[in-house]
């Protein structure tokens, strides 16, 4: 990033006459960043950071970590007991939170029902969900020994 200093000492060698290409070469900076510098305002924008906007299953966190903890990792099971205390949200922001890094794990240190937990980076897609949510099914349909 460009300091203040910098960014007048390049608008002052175009006001000299210095062609772009040579206040490149003499700052070591590209042709579009000094472009940028010359036509845009001396002092870069603030950037704005977006505020973490509260989601639906904020009210029920602590009920989510006391049921994962205890080994409840299917989330339609998850939805269902939630849905019955209220919650007006779907599916998707559920899967989300108990596969998101920062997820409470359960006993067996595992974050959620599938064998190899989706990476959260990824981002998600609707078929990804509904593949996802389609395992949980046959998953959750399965009986257990």
């Amino acid at each position: 990033m460009l300091d203040l200093e910098e960014r007048f000492m390049i608008r002052d060698l175009h006001r000299k006459g210095v062609s772009i290409s040579e206040i490149a070469r003499r700052t070591g900076r590209d042709r579009k960043t000094i472009r940028k510098i010359i036509t845009g305002a001396v002092t870069p924008k603030p950037v704005q950071r977006k505020r973490k906007q509260a989601t639906k299953l904020g009210a029920y966190e602590g009920y989510l970590k006391q049921r994962i903890g205890e080994g409840v990792l299917n989330t339609r099971k998850l939805l269902r007991e939630l849905k019955a205390r209220g919650y007006q949200g779907g599916l998707t922001q559920l899967i989300l939170y108990t596969c998101s890094p920062t997820a409470p794990r359960a006993k067996n240190g595992r974050c959620c029902a599938l064998r190899r937990c989706p990476d959260s980076r990824r981002k998600w897609t609707g078929t990804a969900l509904a593949t996802l949510a389609m395992r949980e099914d046959s998953s959750a349909s399965t009986p257990s020994s």
